[in-house]
């Protein structure tokens, strides 16, 4: 393999963060994984289905766990109720993270500033019926 890279990076487009507010976002991608405080979530890789040239959006959804107060243990299967409503996913019987991929939702986003990471677009909540 050779090691001289020749790409032309100098009209490199910025890639935009998805606007605030409601938008339809697209499921590129989900999988369980484990949070730094222990805990299973599944995560959603969600794209702007209007505007391919922004970012790609993690939404974390921490699963209830053992130790739990009620309130948060609510807090928790309402965030998975709603995901799983907003996106059309059948929970009846269970379901899978698998089952996110290639559907849309519509979700209110918006935008916070990290001082170390700067700015995000995030998912603030999905728009349901329920």
């Amino acid at each position: 393999m050779n090691d001289f890279i020749d790409v032309g990076l100098d009209d490199v487009p910025e890639l935009e963060l998805v606007p605030e507010g409601e938008r339809t976002l697209r499921c590129t991608g989900a999988e369980m994984d484990v949070s730094n405080a222990g805990n299973d979530m599944l995560v959603l890789r969600l794209e702007d289905a209007q505007n391919e040239m922004t970012e790609v959006l993690r939404h974390y959804l921490v699963l209830p766990a053992e130790g739990d107060d009620q309130r948060t243990e609510i807090r928790k299967k309402q965030s998975l109720r709603d995901a799983c409503l907003a996106f059309g996913v059948d929970f009846s019987g269970g379901f899978s993270a698998d089952e996110f991929i290639g559907k849309q939702a519509d979700v209110i986003i918006s935008h916070d500033e990290d001082p170390e990471y700067g700015p995000s677009a995030n998912v603030q909540r999905f728009v349901t019926e329920a």
